[in-house]
């Protein structure tokens, strides 16, 4: 005969039942933070944490695959002194973080074609919104430069297009002189973590130069997404800063990417980005060079691990630490199967081994940081079963 309650006694002492619940609460939950993971409030305080602590690991890497350096040539405090541009208590006259005048940009050019090897590809990191003369007619610098962006050079060179207006757009013909966004916009607590993928204006789109760079094809991308357009920022050893002062071997030059701007102590293109610990202030142009390397890093975006695929991981993250402590709890009795500190340090456990491995290996983003706050909402729903048992107990002692 069928006894209901030996099924009910099994049930409450077979540990592979009795995780099955929590597996399924933690699906159901994943499912409702899936549809909302975009918005600001949980990128603040969700998504943003577990990119900081993942992009520690990504610290000091050297890409020996990478088929170009990317030497990065600064405008430094040594630079604007030798050309008279900053005096000896390190002040400037003008904002040279944005504007350079147009004869050192000229100059650097020049420099580079006079060289016997090339590069593959120059950024010039500077704002060209406006002319420097008031009519916004061209000076005699900037008819220099409008000259030489439109010759034929060996390598392509990228101007930003940041804005309405670029007074230079409508002088350059060259194809090989391509107009590109460097957009890196800063969040709502002022720190950079990811790009538009490209600007438009005046119906014209601009590719971000990271793009470009890496030859991703721009059709994939959203313009902001907070996974897939997402700067993961490193020290990569790929990428050689030195001043613009600097004199290097012409093979040095070889298959390289060169970024020119602006790194001095008056530097207005200030980005944050995260450290373990806080935050740090770092150039518009590094940012460029970071954005590139983990771009190549990746081979592609980081994309967000499907919504089939990551329920199926988190039930199953959420089954097996479940059946261990359920385990652990049975044989050593001072330990309580719901101990906050034990369950939670498994949970937390695998689910950072899981999602580092997705993250490296096979550029899948899935937040560590989602299971260990859905493994709190579950303690919490405890709490309240745990209350609402009281609470009729003490009704019915009342009655």
């Amino acid at each position: 005969m069928f006894n209901l309650f030996r099924l009910l006694n099994f049930i409450q002492r077979n540990i592979f039942i009795r995780s099955i619940p929590f597996a399924i609460v933690g699906g159901i939950l994943y499912l409702i933070y899936f549809n909302f993971y975009n918005i600001e409030y949980i990128r603040k305080n969700i998504e943003d944490p577990a990119f900081r602590y993942f992009s520690i690991l990504l610290q000091d890497k050297n890409i020996s695959e990478y088929p170009s350096k990317i030497l990065l040539f600064e405008v430094d405090n040594r630079y604007l002194k030798k050309h008279d541009l900053m005096d000896e208590n390190n002040h400037t006259n003008e904002n040279y973080g944005y504007f350079l005048p147009r004869k050192y940009v000229v100059n650097f050019i020049e420099n580079l074609d006079n060289r016997s090897v090339k590069p593959k590809a120059l950024v010039i990191d500077y704002n060209f919104e406006f002319s420097r003369n008031s009519s916004n007619t061209l000076s005699s610098d900037e008819y220099k430069l409008v000259q030489l962006l439109n010759q034929s050079h060996s390598y392509k060179i990228y101007i930003p297009h940041n804005s309405k207006y670029n007074f230079l757009s409508k002088y350059i013909i060259n194809k090989n002189t391509i107009f590109c966004s460097t957009n890196f916009p800063k969040n709502s607590d002022g720190i950079t973590r990811r790009f538009e993928s490209y600007d438009t204006y005046q119906d014209t789109n601009y590719t971000n130069i990271a793009l470009l760079l890496t030859e991703q094809n721009i059709s994939n991308y959203k313009k902001y997404d907070i996974v897939e357009n997402r700067i993961v920022f490193s020290n990569w050893k790929n990428i050689i800063k030195s001043s613009v002062t600097t004199l290097y071997k012409p093979s040095f030059y070889q298959d390289s990417i060169i970024l020119f701007g602006a790194n001095h102590s008056h530097n207005s293109d200030i980005h944050k980005r995260e450290t373990l610990f806080g935050s740090t202030n770092i150039s518009g142009v590094e940012i460029i060079g970071n954005s590139i390397m983990t771009l190549f890093y990746f081979d592609k975006k980081i994309e967000m691990l499907s919504l089939p695929k990551a329920l199926i991981l988190i039930i199953l993250l959420g089954y097996i630490s479940r059946i261990i402590i359920l385990s652990v709890s049975k044989k050593i009795v001072f330990i309580h199967e719901n101990n906050i500190f034990i369950w939670g340090g498994i949970f937390i456990f695998l689910s950072f081994v899981s999602s580092y491995f997705l993250f490296i290996y096979y550029q899948k983003w899935f937040n560590y940081l989602v299971p260990f706050s859905l493994y709190f909402i579950y303690q919490f729903l405890l709490k309240v079963e745990e209350v609402y048992n009281i609470y009729k107990i003490y009704k019915g002692y009342k009655k």
